[in-house]
């Protein structure tokens, strides 16, 4: 079985390899490799998420990345 062994995001879905942000297929097709998923993983535990004080609902959000964040901003109900 031939894997995806590349950089991936959040928004990639580790079976089907398409993103669901952009919409794009950016693993070919190809399942993601365990290794890519690691990476992946690692990378955002060593960030900090991104918060954001949602004033209207008197909630503090917290997100992944700002672009997650953009995403969510620009259309809450879908995102």
């Amino acid at each position: 079985m031939d894997l995806y062994n590349g950089k991936i995001n959040e928004f990639v879905d580790w079976v089907s390899g398409r993103d669901s942000f952009t919409g794009q297929d950016v693993t070919g097709g190809l399942s993601v490799s365990g290794g890519s998923i690691r990476q992946l993983l690692q990378d955002k535990l060593k960030k900090p998420f991104y918060m954001h004080e949602d004033t209207a609902s008197n909630k503090y959000r917290m997100f992944s990345s700002e672009e997650a964040y953009m995403a969510w901003s620009e259309n809450p109900t879908d995102n």
